[in-house]
Parts: structure tokens; sequence; C-alpha cells
């Protein structure tokens, strides 16, 4: 019986970088974060476009790779910007596949939430002063960014959005931790389930492994975080 050949496709990506970036670098191969997936990345910078190369087998969700892609790009760019102290922000837009184009779009609170009522969506102006009077929204936002643009860290950003929360609750540590998330689940109406869910993702990153955290369970754990979100500005707002 032959072995089963995989199929490799190329996937094109264009992008640039933010501000102008003052050098013109190409790296045709860039080893892999994850040895046991087969193929590679390859891209060029100049004048501050990027363009990619990923050989890959079948991709279901070609938008989710680019996300893992521009991180890796963005780690490099980061090099530099450990030496010159500029900051310099990678942002892929587009990946072409055969004769198919995807162009990126962020996911919005309906499209992570599509069951959503409009009526239950925040005012923008109530929502973004919450932000600016409770710290602990303010903090999980920012993580809640920070886990839908790296893929490798999207249930470490998430669980830390949580623990951002948890402490809104409990300021002060408690000599028994479990009560803190016993109580948290309580007052939002969680289950354990759900943080062990992020928290497992979480745990690899914070003890060093790359875990690319993508597909559909990427989509879970962006709307597992953007419910607990708007369940805590929901208790916010009885609290006024």
């Amino acid at each position: 019986m032959s072995d089963i050949i995989a199929v490799m496709k190329r996937y094109n990506f264009l992008g640039r970088v933010l501000p102008s970036f003052p050098k013109r670098v190409s790296y045709p191969v860039v080893p892999s974060a994850n040895p046991e997936k087969k193929g590679s990345l390859g891209f060029e910078i100049q004048k501050s476009i990027i363009t990619a190369e990923l050989t890959a087998e079948h991709l279901e969700n070609p938008t989710t790779a680019l996300k893992s892609v521009e991180q890796t790009i963005q780690g490099l760019v980061d090099a530099f910007s450990f030496i010159s102290g500029e900051r310099y922000d990678v942002r892929l837009e587009a990946v072409k596949e055969d004769n198919n184009e995807y162009l990126f779009k962020e996911s919005s609170l309906t499209d992570l939430l599509p069951d959503l009522q409009s009526q239950e969506i925040p005012q923008v102006e109530v929502f973004m002063g919450a932000a600016v009077e409770h710290m602990s929204l303010r903090f999980a936002l920012s993580n809640f960014k920070k886990a839908k643009h790296y893929t490798a860290y999207t249930g470490f950003y998430i669980y830390l959005a949580i623990e951002n929360i948890k402490k809104f609750f409990y300021p002060a540590d408690l000599k028994n931790e479990s009560e803190e998330w016993e109580g948290l689940r309580s007052k939002l109406s969680l289950s354990r389930e759900d943080i062990d869910f992020a928290k497992k993702y979480a745990d690899h990153v914070r003890h060093g492994r790359y875990q690319d955290v993508a597909g559909a369970d990427n989509t879970k754990i962006l709307r597992l975080g953007a419910e607990i979100i708007i369940r805590f500005y929901r208790h916010l707002s009885t609290q006024t």
C-alpha cells in the first residue's frame, strides 16, 4: 500500500509595514516555529510593502494563516525595532490561493457573537466611558485586542483578560485563589469548563512553548473572551 503524498499549495500574502520601514529585507526561507508542519515561508519588504509566500498543505481558513504569517514577520521586524528603538507594525491585508483572493477583516462583536441582539450591543460612547472609569475593563480590552492579533498567544491573552476582570471583584489576593475563580464564575454565570478551555492554551505559552491557535478553537476562545467582557460590562452597568 503506497503512502499518501500531501499536495503542497502556494499562498501569497500582501501587506505593509507602518510607519514607513527604512530597510529592504529579503528572507527566502524562514524556519518554522513548528517543525512538525510541512512547508516553507519566505518574504520580502521593499519600500514598506510586504510580499510573502507560504508553501503548505491545503489550509481550511487562509485568513487564519494570514495572522500566523503576519506574526512571524512581525517578530523579525521587532528585531530591527529592538536595535533602532522605533516601533513598526506589520499588517498583512490579503492572501491569494490559486485564483482566489481573500481580504482580511477583523472580526466585529456581532461576528463573534451573532446571537447578540441589537439592543444588547453597548452604545460606543457609554462603553468607552466604562473603560475610562474601570481599569479592569480597559486592561481586559487591551488583552482581547492582542488575542485577536497574535494567534500563538490567543489563549494566553484571553486568559489574562479574564484575570483582569477577576481582579475587579477581588483586588486583594485571597488566601485561597480557587475562591476567587468560583466567585467570578458565580458573578458572571460562567462554567469552569469555559475558563479551563482558555487556560489550556494559556499554559502552553506561559511555559515557553509555541501554541498556534487556529481555526475553530481560535474562534471559540475569542467568542468566549468577547462574551465574558460583555457580561462584565453588564455587571458594571447594574452597579451605577
